[in-house]
């Protein structure tokens, strides 16, 4: 019997355990097993999929005095390793600033992930934001544009 791909819902889902203490390590695996079964869609639908879970695991992270570098790290693991399955590099780079942030508690501004087709902002028009891993919805900007626009690097202001 062929084993079954995980999907971004059992991937969140694991990975929530992890988040809030109760498993261990299972959110890297449930993160691999989904990865691998998507490695051959087409590139922007890969990596529009890629934002989306990447998105969706920065959510689940503690931020400020109740962050936890153990249970962050495994979920920056598992975004970094979203990271390797990027087709484009500026993509790669900016989840794996976002999973660095994420793996050392570090509150920063990150850059957008995304590219054409991606989520724009609020708008609709493309152009993403830095967004801010520390306080979500990314400090000043919303949702929409944490991971969205034409991969933008974070401005300094």
């Amino acid at each position: 019997m062929p084993v079954q791909a995980a999907s971004e819902d059992s991937v969140v889902q694991q990975c929530t355990l992890v988040a809030s203490g109760k498993l261990s390590g299972q959110c890297i695996g449930e993160t691999q097993g989904y990865l691998e079964g998507i490695k051959s869609l087409p590139a922007d639908q890969l990596d529009k999929n890629i934002a989306d879970l990447v998105f969706k695991l920065g959510q689940l992270a503690e931020t400020g005095p109740t962050c936890n570098v153990k249970t962050n790290g495994e979920l920056g693991q598992a975004i970094n390793l979203a990271s390797s399955y990027s087709t484009t590099p500026e993509q790669k780079a900016q989840i794996e600033l976002i999973s660095t942030t994420i793996s050392t508690c570090t509150v920063a501004k990150t850059a957008s992930v995304g590219g054409p087709g991606f989520r724009g902002n609020k708008n609709g028009n493309g152009n993403g934001g830095a967004g801010n891993i520390g306080v979500f919805p990314g400090g000043g900007s919303s949702l929409g544009t944490f991971f969205g626009g034409a991969g933008h690097k974070p401005s300094d202001s």
